[in-house]
């Protein structure tokens, strides 16, 4: 298994069982909580005191500048070119901005629940809706770096499910 997966693979666990991974918003997506985890970032989730029902996530670092290079909406990818980013995202990741799209691509399409609609949904929902997300993401990751154990890291993401 390469470093670059299991820091992917941890901060992705890490975020699944902090409930800080959510579709469409770039810093708590899974590519947003792999950056942050590489730059030794913390991504929280936070309550708009305003309205009781609106959910947002925030981070200590700047996790969020990979959405320069690419971004997926409705089911479409847009990729751009910017090597300085590139650069960065790589030297800190370990992966391509193609690779991170990738990701990126297998979360948003497998996941129907946006983060902005979370007070529409049980917990339990929502985790069902990441947990779909976060195979297909896992699929990516375990195909990029030919990880022979891949299912085994899978697999930890169940136990959270179990418990619901």
């Amino acid at each position: 298994m390469s470093e670059r997966f299991k820091k992917a693979y941890e901060a992705l666990y890490r975020a699944w069982e902090n409930n800080t991974l959510a579709k469409n918003t770039c810093t708590a997506c899974a590519v947003g909580n792999i950056v942050a985890a590489a730059q030794g970032g913390v991504i929280t989730k936070v309550h708009n005191e305003m309205v009781e029902s609106r959910i947002s996530f925030k981070c200590n670092t700047r996790n969020d500048f990979w959405d320069q290079l690419f971004i997926t909406s409705y089911g479409e990818q847009d990729i751009y070119k910017n090597p300085v980013l590139e650069e960065e995202l790589f030297n800190l990741t370990g992966y391509t901005a193609y690779e991170l799209a990738k990701v990126e691509y297998a979360f948003e399409t497998n996941t129907k629940i946006n983060f902005n609609r979370y007070h529409r949904f049980t917990q339990k929902e929502i985790d069902e809706d990441q947990f779909k997300g976060l195979m297909a993401v896992m699929d990516v990751l375990i195909e990029l770096d030919e990880v022979k154990e891949g299912n085994e890291y899978k697999q930890n993401f169940n136990k959270k499910l179990e418990l619901a």
